[in-house]
Protein backbone atom coordinates (compact mmCIF):
# COMPACT_ATOMS: atom_id res chain seq x y z
CA UNK A 1 0.00 0.00 0.00
CA UNK A 2 1.37 3.32 -0.98
CA UNK A 3 1.52 6.18 1.47
CA UNK A 4 1.63 9.81 0.41
CA UNK A 5 3.87 12.18 2.27
CA UNK A 6 3.85 15.93 2.71
CA UNK A 7 1.32 18.26 4.19
CA UNK A 8 -2.14 18.78 2.73
CA UNK A 9 -2.90 22.32 1.65
CA UNK A 10 -6.15 23.88 2.73
CA UNK A 11 -7.94 27.11 1.94
CA UNK A 12 -11.14 28.81 3.09
CA UNK A 13 -13.14 30.65 0.47
CA UNK A 14 -16.25 32.80 0.96
CA UNK A 15 -18.97 33.65 -1.49
CA UNK A 16 -21.89 36.04 -1.16
CA UNK A 17 -20.76 37.14 2.32
CA UNK A 18 -20.52 40.65 3.75
CA UNK A 19 -17.13 40.44 5.46
CA UNK A 20 -16.55 41.93 8.89
CA UNK A 21 -14.02 44.74 8.91
CA UNK A 22 -12.87 47.65 11.06
CA UNK A 23 -15.39 50.50 10.98
CA UNK A 24 -18.56 48.48 10.66
CA UNK A 25 -21.30 50.17 12.63
CA UNK A 26 -21.94 48.42 15.89
CA UNK A 27 -25.49 47.82 17.05
CA UNK A 28 -26.79 50.00 19.80
CA UNK A 29 -26.96 48.64 23.28
CA UNK A 30 -30.73 48.49 22.86
CA UNK A 31 -30.48 46.11 19.90
CA UNK A 32 -29.87 42.48 20.88
CA UNK A 33 -27.06 40.76 18.95
CA UNK A 34 -28.21 38.01 16.63
CA UNK A 35 -26.65 34.71 17.56
CA UNK A 36 -24.48 33.02 14.92
CA UNK A 37 -25.65 29.79 13.34
CA UNK A 38 -24.53 27.11 10.91
CA UNK A 39 -27.57 25.94 8.98
CA UNK A 40 -25.65 23.16 7.23
CA UNK A 41 -22.15 21.73 6.91
CA UNK A 42 -21.36 18.87 4.55
CA UNK A 43 -18.56 17.29 2.58
CA UNK A 44 -18.35 16.38 -1.08
CA UNK A 45 -17.66 13.59 -1.68
CA UNK A 46 -18.50 11.82 1.56
CA UNK A 47 -15.92 9.08 0.97
CA UNK A 48 -12.73 8.61 -1.02
CA UNK A 49 -10.95 5.52 -2.40
CA UNK A 50 -7.82 4.14 -0.79
CA UNK A 51 -5.66 6.51 -2.82
CA UNK A 52 -7.27 9.56 -1.19
CA UNK A 53 -8.11 12.76 -3.10
CA UNK A 54 -9.61 16.22 -2.79
CA UNK A 55 -12.73 17.02 -0.78
CA UNK A 56 -14.76 20.21 -0.44
CA UNK A 57 -16.59 21.26 2.73
CA UNK A 58 -19.47 23.71 2.49
CA UNK A 59 -21.05 25.62 5.40
CA UNK A 60 -24.15 27.83 5.35
CA UNK A 61 -23.34 30.58 7.90
CA UNK A 62 -25.49 33.33 9.45
CA UNK A 63 -24.59 36.18 11.82
CA UNK A 64 -20.94 35.25 12.01
CA UNK A 65 -17.74 37.19 12.46
CA UNK A 66 -15.15 34.44 11.92
CA UNK A 67 -15.20 30.79 10.86
CA UNK A 68 -12.65 28.25 12.03
CA UNK A 69 -12.31 24.81 10.44
CA UNK A 70 -10.56 22.02 12.35
CA UNK A 71 -9.93 18.30 11.82
CA UNK A 72 -9.62 15.40 14.22
CA UNK A 73 -6.48 14.32 12.31
CA UNK A 74 -3.41 16.43 11.53
CA UNK A 75 -3.66 18.16 8.15
CA UNK A 76 -1.52 20.94 6.76
CA UNK A 77 -3.12 24.38 7.02
CA UNK A 78 -5.47 23.55 9.90
CA UNK A 79 -6.88 25.07 11.99
CA UNK A 80 -7.95 27.64 9.38
CA UNK A 81 -9.68 30.87 10.46
CA UNK A 82 -11.19 33.51 8.18
CA UNK A 83 -13.84 36.24 8.39
CA UNK A 84 -17.44 35.20 7.68
CA UNK A 85 -20.87 36.77 8.21
CA UNK A 86 -23.86 35.58 6.19
CA UNK A 87 -23.61 33.26 3.25
CA UNK A 88 -21.70 30.18 2.14
CA UNK A 89 -18.17 29.28 3.19
CA UNK A 90 -16.27 26.60 1.27
CA UNK A 91 -13.05 24.82 2.21
CA UNK A 92 -11.06 22.24 0.24
CA UNK A 93 -8.04 20.03 0.89
CA UNK A 94 -6.31 16.88 -0.32
CA UNK A 95 -6.52 13.88 1.97
CA UNK A 96 -3.63 11.38 1.88
CA UNK A 97 -3.89 7.74 0.84
CA UNK A 98 -4.96 5.15 3.39
CA UNK A 99 -2.01 2.98 4.39
CA UNK A 100 -3.93 0.96 6.99
CA UNK A 101 -6.15 -2.12 6.96
CA UNK A 102 -9.22 -0.16 8.13
CA UNK A 103 -11.13 2.87 6.83
CA UNK A 104 -9.68 6.18 8.00
CA UNK A 105 -12.28 8.73 9.13
CA UNK A 106 -11.62 12.48 9.09
CA UNK A 107 -14.05 14.54 11.18
CA UNK A 108 -14.18 18.21 10.27
CA UNK A 109 -15.78 20.90 12.43
CA UNK A 110 -16.67 24.44 11.50
CA UNK A 111 -17.00 26.82 14.46
CA UNK A 112 -18.63 30.20 13.86
CA UNK A 113 -18.01 33.08 16.27
CA UNK A 114 -20.49 35.97 16.26
CA UNK A 115 -19.85 39.68 16.75
CA UNK A 116 -20.76 39.43 20.41
CA UNK A 117 -18.53 36.40 21.02
CA UNK A 118 -21.18 33.70 21.04
CA UNK A 119 -20.45 30.59 18.94
CA UNK A 120 -22.09 27.82 16.96
CA UNK A 121 -20.60 24.77 15.25
CA UNK A 122 -21.32 21.72 13.13
CA UNK A 123 -19.31 18.58 12.33
CA UNK A 124 -19.16 16.39 9.25
CA UNK A 125 -17.10 13.28 8.44
CA UNK A 126 -15.21 12.06 5.38
CA UNK A 127 -14.05 8.44 5.12
CA UNK A 128 -10.95 7.35 3.19
CA UNK A 129 -11.83 3.75 2.40
CA UNK A 130 -9.64 0.63 2.31
CA UNK A 131 -10.77 -0.29 -1.20
CA UNK A 132 -10.15 1.15 -4.62
CA UNK A 133 -11.73 0.48 -8.01
CA UNK A 134 -11.01 -3.11 -9.05
CA UNK A 135 -7.75 -4.05 -10.72
CA UNK A 136 -8.59 -4.08 -14.43
CA UNK A 137 -7.08 -5.04 -17.76
CA UNK A 138 -5.79 -8.37 -16.43
CA UNK A 139 -4.81 -10.97 -19.02
CA UNK A 140 -3.60 -13.81 -16.77
CA UNK A 141 -3.41 -14.73 -13.07
CA UNK A 142 -1.34 -17.07 -10.92
CA UNK A 143 -1.21 -17.97 -7.23
CA UNK A 144 0.82 -20.16 -4.88
CA UNK A 145 1.23 -20.36 -1.14
CA UNK A 146 -0.06 -17.09 0.28
CA UNK A 147 0.63 -14.95 -2.77
CA UNK A 148 -1.19 -13.93 -5.95
CA UNK A 149 -0.05 -12.16 -9.11
CA UNK A 150 -1.83 -10.71 -12.13
CA UNK A 151 -0.36 -9.79 -15.49
CA UNK A 152 -2.14 -7.02 -17.36
CA UNK A 153 -2.48 -6.70 -21.08
CA UNK A 154 0.80 -5.08 -22.09
CA UNK A 155 2.84 -7.09 -19.55
CA UNK A 156 2.60 -5.04 -16.33
CA UNK A 157 2.83 -7.47 -13.40
CA UNK A 158 1.12 -6.85 -10.05
CA UNK A 159 1.50 -9.08 -6.96
CA UNK A 160 0.11 -9.12 -3.43
CA UNK A 161 0.17 -11.23 -0.26
CA UNK A 162 2.97 -12.57 1.94
CA UNK A 163 6.52 -11.31 1.41
CA UNK A 164 8.56 -12.28 4.44
CA UNK A 165 11.07 -14.09 2.20
CA UNK A 166 11.01 -11.50 -0.57
CA UNK A 167 8.96 -13.71 -2.88
CA UNK A 168 6.92 -10.80 -4.28
CA UNK A 169 10.05 -9.52 -5.98
CA UNK A 170 9.54 -5.96 -4.74
CA UNK A 171 13.08 -5.58 -3.39
CA UNK A 172 12.17 -6.06 0.29
CA UNK A 173 11.76 -9.02 2.61
CA UNK A 174 10.22 -8.86 6.09
CA UNK A 175 7.18 -9.96 8.08
CA UNK A 176 5.56 -6.59 7.38
CA UNK A 177 6.78 -6.18 3.79
CA UNK A 178 3.77 -7.86 2.20
CA UNK A 179 0.85 -6.10 0.60
CA UNK A 180 -2.92 -6.37 0.98
CA UNK A 181 -3.41 -4.72 -2.42
CA UNK A 182 -1.56 -5.18 -5.72
CA UNK A 183 1.95 -3.72 -5.96
CA UNK A 184 3.98 -3.53 -9.14
CA UNK A 185 7.62 -4.41 -9.69
CA UNK A 186 8.62 -3.20 -13.17
CA UNK A 187 11.48 -5.72 -13.24
CA UNK A 188 8.86 -8.48 -13.64
CA UNK A 189 7.08 -6.79 -16.56
CA UNK A 190 7.19 -8.56 -19.89
CA UNK A 191 8.33 -11.95 -18.64
CA UNK A 192 7.77 -14.97 -20.84
CA UNK A 193 6.37 -16.74 -17.77
CA UNK A 194 6.17 -16.35 -13.99
CA UNK A 195 5.85 -19.04 -11.31
CA UNK A 196 5.09 -18.60 -7.61
CA UNK A 197 6.44 -21.19 -5.20
CA UNK A 198 5.19 -20.21 -1.76
CA UNK A 199 8.46 -18.85 -0.31
CA UNK A 200 10.30 -18.28 -3.57
CA UNK A 201 9.37 -17.35 -7.11
CA UNK A 202 10.89 -17.86 -10.55
CA UNK A 203 10.53 -16.23 -13.93
CA UNK A 204 11.53 -17.01 -17.49
CA UNK A 205 12.83 -14.31 -19.79
CA UNK A 206 12.38 -14.36 -23.55
CA UNK A 207 14.95 -16.76 -24.92
CA UNK A 208 14.58 -19.19 -22.01
CA UNK A 209 16.81 -17.69 -19.31
CA UNK A 210 15.41 -18.59 -15.83
CA UNK A 211 15.91 -16.59 -12.66
CA UNK A 212 14.50 -16.81 -9.12
CA UNK A 213 14.11 -14.77 -5.91
CA UNK A 214 12.95 -15.29 -2.31
CA UNK A 215 13.95 -17.87 0.28
CA UNK A 216 17.38 -19.44 -0.28
CA UNK A 217 18.21 -21.37 2.86
CA UNK A 218 18.67 -24.65 0.94
CA UNK A 219 19.80 -23.35 -2.43
CA UNK A 220 16.21 -22.70 -3.47
CA UNK A 221 17.18 -20.06 -6.04
CA UNK A 222 19.55 -22.27 -8.02
CA UNK A 223 22.26 -19.60 -8.21
CA UNK A 224 24.94 -21.64 -6.44
CA UNK A 225 24.46 -20.02 -3.02
CA UNK A 226 22.66 -20.77 0.24
CA UNK A 227 21.85 -18.09 2.80
CA UNK A 228 21.46 -20.52 5.69
CA UNK A 229 18.78 -20.90 8.41
CA UNK A 230 18.32 -17.14 8.92
CA UNK A 231 16.88 -16.70 5.46
CA UNK A 232 13.56 -15.38 6.78
CA UNK A 233 15.45 -12.21 7.59
CA UNK A 234 18.27 -12.43 5.01
CA UNK A 235 16.71 -13.66 1.78
CA UNK A 236 17.12 -12.52 -1.83
CA UNK A 237 14.21 -10.25 -2.78
CA UNK A 238 15.75 -9.34 -6.15
CA UNK A 239 15.87 -11.85 -9.04
CA UNK A 240 19.09 -13.81 -9.58
CA UNK A 241 19.85 -16.06 -12.58
CA UNK A 242 19.68 -19.84 -12.23
CA UNK A 243 23.17 -21.05 -13.14
CA UNK A 244 23.89 -23.23 -16.14
CA UNK A 245 20.46 -23.15 -17.79
CA UNK A 246 19.56 -21.61 -21.15
CA UNK A 247 16.82 -22.26 -23.67
CA UNK A 248 14.46 -23.39 -20.89
CA UNK A 249 10.88 -24.15 -21.96
CA UNK A 250 9.24 -23.95 -18.51
CA UNK A 251 10.36 -23.01 -15.01
CA UNK A 252 8.34 -23.74 -11.87
CA UNK A 253 9.03 -22.68 -8.30
CA UNK A 254 8.08 -24.99 -5.46
CA UNK A 255 8.27 -25.29 -1.70
CA UNK A 256 11.78 -26.80 -1.84
CA UNK A 257 13.20 -24.81 -4.74
CA UNK A 258 12.50 -25.06 -8.44
CA UNK A 259 12.52 -27.23 -11.56
CA UNK A 260 13.09 -26.45 -15.24
CA UNK A 261 11.96 -28.19 -18.42
CA UNK A 262 14.95 -28.07 -20.75
CA UNK A 263 15.05 -27.72 -24.51
CA UNK A 264 15.91 -31.44 -24.68
CA UNK A 265 12.64 -32.31 -22.89
CA UNK A 266 14.44 -33.40 -19.72
CA UNK A 267 14.06 -31.89 -16.22
CA UNK A 268 16.55 -30.25 -13.87
CA UNK A 269 15.71 -29.35 -10.25
CA UNK A 270 17.46 -27.54 -7.39
CA UNK A 271 16.98 -26.69 -3.71
CA UNK A 272 15.89 -28.71 -0.70
CA UNK A 273 16.01 -32.51 -0.95
CA UNK A 274 15.36 -34.05 2.44
CA UNK A 275 12.03 -35.33 1.10
CA UNK A 276 13.43 -36.66 -2.20
CA UNK A 277 12.18 -33.55 -3.99
CA UNK A 278 14.98 -33.26 -6.57
CA UNK A 279 14.40 -36.68 -8.14
CA UNK A 280 18.12 -37.27 -8.67
CA UNK A 281 18.33 -40.45 -6.61
CA UNK A 282 19.72 -38.72 -3.52
CA UNK A 283 18.56 -36.73 -0.50
CA UNK A 284 21.26 -34.06 -0.74
CA UNK A 285 20.25 -30.45 -1.25
CA UNK A 286 21.69 -28.67 -4.27
CA UNK A 287 22.13 -24.96 -4.91
CA UNK A 288 22.59 -25.63 -8.64
CA UNK A 289 20.35 -27.55 -11.05
CA UNK A 290 20.71 -31.35 -11.10
CA UNK A 291 19.15 -33.71 -13.62
CA UNK A 292 16.04 -35.67 -12.60
CA UNK A 293 16.78 -39.34 -13.21
CA UNK A 294 15.33 -41.15 -16.22
CA UNK A 295 13.00 -38.53 -17.68
CA UNK A 296 12.63 -37.83 -21.41
CA UNK A 297 9.93 -36.56 -23.74
CA UNK A 298 8.56 -34.38 -20.93
CA UNK A 299 5.74 -32.04 -21.97
CA UNK A 300 5.17 -30.11 -18.73
CA UNK A 301 6.20 -30.13 -15.07
CA UNK A 302 4.51 -29.30 -11.75
CA UNK A 303 5.82 -28.98 -8.20
CA UNK A 304 4.18 -29.15 -4.79
CA UNK A 305 5.25 -28.74 -1.17
CA UNK A 306 6.94 -32.17 -1.07
CA UNK A 307 6.38 -33.77 -4.49
CA UNK A 308 6.88 -33.07 -8.19
CA UNK A 309 5.46 -34.55 -11.38
CA UNK A 310 6.32 -34.65 -15.06
CA UNK A 311 3.70 -34.98 -17.80
CA UNK A 312 5.11 -37.20 -20.53
CA UNK A 313 4.36 -37.51 -24.23
CA UNK A 314 1.35 -39.78 -24.68
CA UNK A 315 -0.38 -38.54 -21.52
CA UNK A 316 1.46 -40.59 -18.92
CA UNK A 317 2.49 -39.08 -15.58
CA UNK A 318 5.60 -39.71 -13.47
CA UNK A 319 6.04 -38.30 -9.96
CA UNK A 320 8.66 -38.32 -7.20
CA UNK A 321 9.03 -37.10 -3.61
CA UNK A 322 7.77 -37.71 -0.10
CA UNK A 323 4.69 -39.93 -0.72
CA UNK A 324 3.63 -40.07 2.95
CA UNK A 325 -0.03 -40.09 1.88
CA UNK A 326 0.30 -42.14 -1.29
CA UNK A 327 0.38 -39.04 -3.47
CA UNK A 328 2.81 -40.56 -5.98
CA UNK A 329 -0.04 -42.80 -7.12
CA UNK A 330 2.01 -45.97 -7.46
CA UNK A 331 0.01 -47.93 -4.87
CA UNK A 332 2.48 -47.36 -2.02
CA UNK A 333 3.41 -44.81 0.63
CA UNK A 334 7.17 -45.27 0.20
CA UNK A 335 9.15 -42.16 -0.73
CA UNK A 336 10.92 -42.12 -4.07
CA UNK A 337 13.99 -40.10 -4.99
CA UNK A 338 13.48 -40.98 -8.67
CA UNK A 339 10.33 -40.67 -10.81
CA UNK A 340 7.75 -43.46 -10.62
CA UNK A 341 4.86 -43.88 -13.04
CA UNK A 342 1.41 -43.05 -11.71
CA UNK A 343 -0.76 -46.14 -12.04
CA UNK A 344 -3.30 -46.40 -14.86
CA UNK A 345 -2.96 -42.96 -16.46
CA UNK A 346 -2.34 -42.46 -20.19
CA UNK A 347 -4.47 -39.44 -21.15
CA UNK A 348 -3.43 -36.64 -18.77
CA UNK A 349 -3.36 -33.04 -20.00
CA UNK A 350 -2.66 -31.18 -16.73
CA UNK A 351 -1.74 -31.92 -13.11
CA UNK A 352 -2.04 -30.11 -9.76
CA UNK A 353 -0.17 -30.99 -6.55
CA UNK A 354 -1.30 -30.36 -2.96
CA UNK A 355 0.07 -31.17 0.47
CA UNK A 356 -1.82 -34.47 0.72
CA UNK A 357 -2.99 -35.31 -2.78
CA UNK A 358 -2.52 -34.89 -6.51
CA UNK A 359 -5.20 -34.42 -9.18
CA UNK A 360 -4.96 -34.89 -12.95
CA UNK A 361 -7.13 -33.59 -15.80
CA UNK A 362 -7.97 -36.09 -18.54
CA UNK A 363 -8.48 -35.46 -22.24
CA UNK A 364 -12.20 -36.20 -21.87
CA UNK A 365 -12.67 -33.35 -19.37
CA UNK A 366 -12.88 -35.52 -16.25
CA UNK A 367 -10.59 -35.41 -13.21
CA UNK A 368 -8.84 -38.09 -11.13
CA UNK A 369 -7.32 -37.58 -7.67
CA UNK A 370 -5.27 -39.74 -5.31
CA UNK A 371 -3.38 -39.57 -2.01
CA UNK A 372 -4.49 -38.42 1.43
CA UNK A 373 -8.11 -37.39 1.96
CA UNK A 374 -8.68 -36.12 5.54
CA UNK A 375 -10.79 -33.17 4.36
CA UNK A 376 -12.37 -34.73 1.30
CA UNK A 377 -9.76 -33.35 -1.10
CA UNK A 378 -10.11 -36.35 -3.43
CA UNK A 379 -13.66 -35.22 -4.22
CA UNK A 380 -15.08 -38.74 -4.12
CA UNK A 381 -17.66 -38.11 -1.41
CA UNK A 382 -15.59 -39.70 1.35
CA UNK A 383 -12.55 -39.00 3.51
CA UNK A 384 -10.85 -42.33 2.73
CA UNK A 385 -7.41 -42.16 1.10
CA UNK A 386 -6.58 -43.69 -2.26
CA UNK A 387 -3.11 -44.87 -3.27
CA UNK A 388 -4.04 -44.90 -6.95
CA UNK A 389 -6.03 -42.48 -9.14
CA UNK A 390 -9.84 -42.46 -8.86
CA UNK A 391 -12.26 -40.34 -10.87
CA UNK A 392 -14.05 -37.44 -9.16
CA UNK A 393 -17.75 -38.32 -9.55
CA UNK A 394 -20.04 -35.89 -11.35
CA UNK A 395 -17.36 -33.78 -13.03
CA UNK A 396 -17.30 -33.27 -16.80
CA UNK A 397 -16.31 -30.57 -19.21
CA UNK A 398 -13.40 -29.49 -17.03
CA UNK A 399 -11.12 -26.97 -18.73
CA UNK A 400 -8.49 -26.47 -16.02
CA UNK A 401 -7.81 -27.33 -12.38
CA UNK A 402 -5.93 -25.90 -9.39
CA UNK A 403 -4.94 -27.85 -6.28
CA UNK A 404 -4.27 -26.18 -2.93
CA UNK A 405 -2.95 -27.65 0.29
CA UNK A 406 -6.23 -29.44 1.09
CA UNK A 407 -8.76 -28.30 -1.52
CA UNK A 408 -9.18 -28.21 -5.28
CA UNK A 409 -11.14 -26.14 -7.80
CA UNK A 410 -11.95 -26.67 -11.47
CA UNK A 411 -13.08 -24.40 -14.29
CA UNK A 412 -15.78 -26.08 -16.35
CA UNK A 413 -17.25 -25.40 -19.78
CA UNK A 414 -19.32 -22.21 -19.69
CA UNK A 415 -17.09 -20.52 -17.14
CA UNK A 416 -18.48 -21.93 -13.89
CA UNK A 417 -16.21 -22.97 -11.01
CA UNK A 418 -16.60 -25.99 -8.70
CA UNK A 419 -14.50 -26.67 -5.57
CA UNK A 420 -14.15 -29.44 -2.98
CA UNK A 421 -12.08 -30.43 0.06
CA UNK A 422 -11.23 -28.34 3.11
CA UNK A 423 -13.39 -25.24 3.53
CA UNK A 424 -12.60 -24.04 7.05
CA UNK A 425 -11.06 -20.82 5.68
CA UNK A 426 -13.73 -20.27 3.05
CA UNK A 427 -11.58 -21.74 0.28
CA UNK A 428 -14.51 -23.49 -1.43
CA UNK A 429 -16.15 -20.16 -2.24
CA UNK A 430 -19.66 -21.43 -1.50
CA UNK A 431 -20.36 -18.93 1.26
CA UNK A 432 -19.59 -21.38 4.07
CA UNK A 433 -16.64 -22.32 6.26
CA UNK A 434 -17.15 -26.08 6.08
CA UNK A 435 -15.49 -28.96 4.23
CA UNK A 436 -17.09 -30.73 1.29
CA UNK A 437 -15.91 -34.15 0.04
CA UNK A 438 -17.79 -33.57 -3.22
CA UNK A 439 -17.60 -30.66 -5.70
CA UNK A 440 -19.80 -27.65 -4.90
CA UNK A 441 -20.37 -24.66 -7.21
CA UNK A 442 -19.00 -21.21 -6.42
CA UNK A 443 -22.16 -19.06 -6.64
CA UNK A 444 -22.18 -15.98 -8.81
CA UNK A 445 -19.31 -16.94 -11.09
CA UNK A 446 -20.10 -17.28 -14.80
CA UNK A 447 -18.02 -16.82 -17.89
CA UNK A 448 -14.76 -17.20 -15.94
CA UNK A 449 -11.74 -17.16 -18.25
CA UNK A 450 -9.13 -18.68 -15.89
CA UNK A 451 -8.53 -19.73 -12.30
CA UNK A 452 -5.45 -19.82 -10.06
CA UNK A 453 -5.01 -21.27 -6.59
CA UNK A 454 -2.71 -20.91 -3.59
CA UNK A 455 -2.44 -22.89 -0.38
CA UNK A 456 -5.96 -22.03 0.77
CA UNK A 457 -7.28 -19.40 -1.62
CA UNK A 458 -8.46 -19.33 -5.22
CA UNK A 459 -8.88 -16.52 -7.75
CA UNK A 460 -10.97 -16.24 -10.92
CA UNK A 461 -10.33 -14.03 -13.95
CA UNK A 462 -13.40 -12.53 -15.60
CA UNK A 463 -13.57 -11.83 -19.34
CA UNK A 464 -13.74 -8.13 -18.44
CA UNK A 465 -10.19 -8.33 -17.10
CA UNK A 466 -11.09 -8.07 -13.41
CA UNK A 467 -10.22 -10.63 -10.72
CA UNK A 468 -12.14 -12.07 -7.76
CA UNK A 469 -10.64 -14.19 -4.99
CA UNK A 470 -11.90 -16.16 -1.99
CA UNK A 471 -10.57 -18.18 0.96
CA UNK A 472 -7.79 -17.63 3.48
CA UNK A 473 -6.62 -14.02 3.71
CA UNK A 474 -4.31 -13.55 6.69
CA UNK A 475 -1.50 -12.27 4.46
CA UNK A 476 -3.75 -10.21 2.19
CA UNK A 477 -3.55 -12.74 -0.64
CA UNK A 478 -7.12 -11.95 -1.71
CA UNK A 479 -6.03 -8.44 -2.65
CA UNK A 480 -9.14 -6.70 -1.31
CA UNK A 481 -7.26 -4.51 1.16
CA UNK A 482 -8.46 -6.51 4.16
CA UNK A 483 -7.27 -9.41 6.27
CA UNK A 484 -10.56 -11.24 6.82
CA UNK A 485 -11.13 -14.64 5.22
CA UNK A 486 -13.76 -14.56 2.48
CA UNK A 487 -16.05 -17.58 1.89
CA UNK A 488 -17.38 -15.94 -1.28
CA UNK A 489 -15.54 -14.15 -4.10
CA UNK A 490 -14.40 -10.57 -3.42
CA UNK A 491 -12.96 -8.22 -6.06
CA UNK A 492 -9.23 -7.52 -6.12
CA UNK A 493 -8.68 -3.82 -5.50
CA UNK A 494 -6.74 -1.56 -7.77
CA UNK A 495 -3.42 -0.24 -6.46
Amino acid sequence: MRRTGGRARAGLFLSGIALCSVGIAQPSSATPLARPSVASFNSSPASLPRAGGTITLTAAVANGATCTVTSNRPLGGLPETAPCANGTATWSTSLPSNGTLKPVVYRFTVAVTGVGGSTASRTDAVTVLTTSPPLAGVASILARGYDTCAVQTGGATWCWGENQAGQLGTGSAAWDAGSFVPVRDPTLDGLQSLSLGGSSSCGLEAGGAPFCWGINRSGNLGDGTMTGPDCWHRCTPDPVPVVGLTGVLQVVAGGPGGCALTAGRTVDCWGQNDGHQLGDGSTLASSVPVAVTGLHDVQAIATGPEDSCALLAGGKLSCWGDNSFGELGDGSTAPSSVPVEVSGLDDVTAVGIGSFSICALHTDGTVSCWGGNPSGQLGNGSTSPSLTPARVPGLSGVQSLVVGDSSSCVLVTGGAVDCWGEGTDGQLGDGAFTDSPSPVPVPGLTGVAAIAGGSAHTCALAPSGTVQCWGYNFFGQLGDGARADAPSPVPVSGP
